[in-house]
């Protein structure tokens, strides 16, 4: 959808204009189960993120491999969205694909920085 373009590139005009709308569901997600929320935190959009998050963005929604939010930021190294997933409370145990928690992909990755946020 135009929400996920939008996150995934970090057009925060579009995104902002689109998260005030009363049609958009900041929820939806596409056919591979990503919600705006996924993208933004892969794609490393802090500013998404946020706005996302402040409309009430789902931080338990899973992907059809079981991704979490915090497990694509995590993976792809984005300390600064995890630091903002986590003060949301998200669940660091939450399991991906072959059962992997966040923390199995920071040390897959070699985020020692996350990691040590993680725990």
């Amino acid at each position: 959808t135009l929400l996920h373009r939008a996150a995934i590139n970090g057009s925060l005009a579009i995104l902002k204009t689109l998260v005030k709308s009363t049609s958009a569901n900041i929820r939806k997600a596409d056919a591979n189960s990503y919600t705006a929320l996924h993208y933004a935190a892969e794609f490393g959009n802090l500013e998404a993120v946020t706005i996302l998050l402040a409309k009430k963005a789902s931080t338990t929604a899973q992907t059809r491999d079981g991704l979490t939010a915090l497990h694509c930021a995590t993976k792809n190294g984005h300390l600064n969205i995890v630091k903002i997933l986590l003060a949301e409370k998200v669940s660091v145990i939450a399991q991906g694909e072959a059962s992997q928690t966040a923390l199995h992909y920071a040390a897959k990755n070699g985020h020692l920085d996350i990691a040590k946020a993680l725990l």
